[in-house]
């Protein structure tokens, strides 16, 4: 997959704390975080595929399996993009071994959602 760092265009954090720690823990991207206060989109959204032995548009969750900050909503919005036959790939981070793989399971999205975990090594 490689250094999924290296490819990341622009990181949207929910609040000016979560952008002081993603700032922290990821420097080389410092410069492309902001914060979103309110999720409303002022604009498209361009999907790109940073994998290259992967092909296909994706979105990536890096958050947790928080209910507060909506996942679950998320996963809803995956699958009816999905049955509007726009493939995509959901990747999340901080949520494997959670209620959220039961709830892509029982909706059908098993294949379709893919749950990576943070390796600061590579970072």
């Amino acid at each position: 997959m490689g250094n999924i760092v290296d490819n990341i265009d622009y990181f949207i954090a929910i609040s000016d704390a979560t952008k002081e720690i993603i700032s922290a823990h990821l420097p080389k991207i410092k410069d492309r975080v902001e914060v979103l206060y309110n999720a409303i989109a002022q604009r498209l959204w361009r999907y790109v595929s940073a994998f290259p032995d992967e092909p296909g548009d994706y979105m990536l969750y890096a958050s947790g399996a928080n209910p507060v900050k909506g996942p679950h909503i998320l996963l809803n919005a995956l699958k009816i993009l999905l049955n509007e036959g726009i493939n995509i790939r959901l990747y999340m981070t901080g949520t494997s071994n959670s209620w959220l793989e039961g709830l892509a399971l029982r909706g059908r999205l098993s294949f379709s959602v893919g749950y990576l975990v943070w390796n600061t090594s590579t970072l």
